[in-house]
C-alpha cells in the first residue's frame, strides 16, 4: 500500500521491519523520520540546517548534520540559511523562490550515501538531482523522493521532462510507481501544483 508522509510517497508493503531508511534533508520537525521509526524501521536522518535544534533521542533514530553530495573528495560545503522559512540549502540558483530571503552562509560538512552505508554498515532508502544520477546500483528497495522544479535546480530546467528521461534510463533497475505533481507549501506566485512526489521501487524485490 502507498501512503504520503510528509510529501513523501512510501510503499508499506516492501518495508522491512528493523531495516534501514535514510531521510536526506529531513527538516526541523523529523515528520518522515519519527513516522519510519514508529513503523519498526531504523533511520539515519540527514540535514545540515543549523535550525535543528531539539534532535529526537531514539534508540533507532541517527542523525547527522551533515550535507549530502555526491564527491567524496568535498569535505565541507557553503549552505545557505533563510529567515522567512526553517530552510536551508547548498544550491545556488538565478530561480529562487522570491519570498524567501537569505540570512547567511555557513559552512557545514558533507557526507556522501557511500560513507553512510559504510559508517552504519548498511547492506543494502534539492540537491536530489545530482545525488540521484550519481547512484549505480540497486542500493535500495525504495526511493521516495521531492523534485523541487520550481526553484529551477533540475539541471535542464525548464526543459524538465529531459532530466526524468535520463533518469529511467539511468535507474533502469527501478520503476516509477508515482510521479505525480502536487502543491506544496502554498508558495506564493505558484499557482497550482508545483513540485513532483516520486516513488521508484527495485525491480529486484
Amino acid at each position: 500500500m502507498i501512503i504520503c508522509i510528509s510529501e513523501h510517497s512510501v510503499e508499506t508493503d516492501i518495508l522491512t521491519p528493523g531495516g534501514w531508511v535514510m531521510d536526506f534533508g529531513c527538516g526541523v520537525d523529523f515528520t518522515f523520520s519519527m513516522k519510519m521509526i514508529e513503523m519498526g524501521m531504523k533511520v539515519i536522518s540527514v540535514d545540515p540546517n543549523p535550525n535543528i535544534i531539539n534532535t529526537p533521542h531514539l534508540e533507532n533514530l541517527f542523525y547527522e548534520r551533515k550535507a549530502l553530495v555526491t564527491d567524496e573528495s568535498i569535505e565541507s560545503i557553503s549552505l545557505d540559511v533563510f529567515n522567512d522559512t526553517d530552510a536551508a540549502s547548498i544550491i545556488k540558483t538565478d530561480n529562487d523562490i522570491s519570498f524567501v530571503r537569505k540570512e547567511n552562509t555557513i559552512t557545514v560538512e558533507t557526507t556522501t550515501i557511500k560513507k553512510l552505508m559504510d559508517k552504519y554498515k548498511i547492506d543494502i532508502e534539492g540537491a536530489e538531482y545530482s545525488v540521484l544520477m550519481s547512484i549505480d546500483s540497486d542500493i535500495a528497495k525504495q526511493i521516495s523522493i521531492e523534485f523541487h522544479d520550481f526553484r529551477g535546480m533540475n539541471p535542464y530546467y525548464p526543459n524538465n521532462e529531459m532530466y526524468y528521461d535520463e533518469l529511467r534510463l539511468k535507474l533502469n533497475n527501478y520503476t516509477f510507481v508515482k510521479h505525480e505533481r502536487e502543491q506544496h507549501l502554498g508558495i506564493p506566485g505558484e499557482s497550482g501544483k508545483n513540485y513532483w512526489d516520486s516513488l521508484l521501487i527495485s525491480k529486484n524485490i
